[in-house]
């Protein structure tokens, strides 16, 4: 249902939220790989720079 609300912005809001999704699935993969310890060094590193 999500998904059917970006076609109400309009097409070309709808684009370059479609392209901001893909380009989050790259690094979400690489993070769900990680173990819990390095996972929580990132965390701790985004909370450090205000980005979590």
């Amino acid at each position: 249902m999500g998904l059917e609300l970006y076609e109400g912005a309009g097409p070309a809001g709808a684009g370059r939220a479609f392209d901001a999704l893909e380009q989050l699935a790259e690094p979400a993969g690489v993070l769900d790989e990680l173990g819990p310890e390095a996972r929580r060094a990132v965390r701790h590193r985004l909370r450090r720079t205000g980005r979590a």
